[in-house]
């Protein structure tokens, strides 16, 4: 949420390493990698488990400047043995335009 004259305050609800592949001897690494993570029903806070809010973007007429948003993204980090003046980390973000919340 952020106010026009105040700076936005963001909040990570959860956050999720997985190893897709590592080499081996004599190996390459193949051209892509297929995976499936579920992506979490709830996160925990002040030791209680909470339903992940929905995406929501929200404009208050009555408040002009008040903004209320909740997004989603997937980080990708690969990382390699540096090579030269390669990089030896690169990010891919990718964003998530619509979570639901739960159903009933």
């Amino acid at each position: 949420m952020s106010v026009a004259e105040l700076s936005p305050v963001t909040q990570e609800l959860f956050s999720q390493k997985h190893l897709l592949w590592k080499r081996r001897e004599q190996e390459d690494c193949p051209q892509t990698i297929d995976f499936d993570i579920p992506f979490p029903l709830a996160y925990e806070s002040k030791g209680r488990e909470h339903p992940l809010p929905p995406s929501f973007d929200g404009h208050f007429p009555d408040a002009p400047g008040l903004h209320a948003e909740i997004s989603y993204t997937l980080t990708i980090k690969i990382s390699k043995p540096r090579l030269g003046s390669w990089k030896q980390h690169k990010r891919c973000v990718i964003p998530f335009h619509e979570i639901r919340g739960p159903t009933n």
